[in-house]
């Protein structure tokens, strides 16, 4: 099932596969860089001034997900024989990484919501 299937959310949300079939054998290999480019789930925070954006990047989240059965045969996060990853990301001239963030101005004070 479609996760949102029940609920009318516009615009449409951006969901990705977590399917088998949805995996692409040693594309994250050793060495090998490649370009992601995804829509982030869409949320609301206000920031106000002096506040700050923390990024984390995880491999998985489980229990939502089951771990990837090569990394993971068990299903188990602490699991001794399971693989961890490494996720490296680049961020230099020759491969920048960015985060756009939407800006909502503010409404004029008395406008009337």
């Amino acid at each position: 099932m479609t996760p949102g299937a029940n609920i009318r959310i516009l615009p449409r949300l951006p969901y990705h596969g977590y399917k088998d079939t949805d995996y692409v054998d040693g594309i994250f290999s050793k060495d090998h860089i490649v370009k992601l480019v995804f829509d982030l789930f869409p949320t609301s925070w206000v920031f106000k001034k002096g506040h700050r954006i923390r990024v984390s990047i995880a491999a998985a989240d489980w229990p939502t997900f089951d771990l990837h059965p090569k990394l993971s045969p068990k299903n188990n996060p602490g699991d001794q024989a399971n693989i961890i990853p490494t996720i490296t990301v680049y961020r230099d001239a020759k491969h920048p990484s960015r985060i756009e963030l939407p800006v909502i101005p503010p409404k004029p004070r008395g406008t009337p919501k």
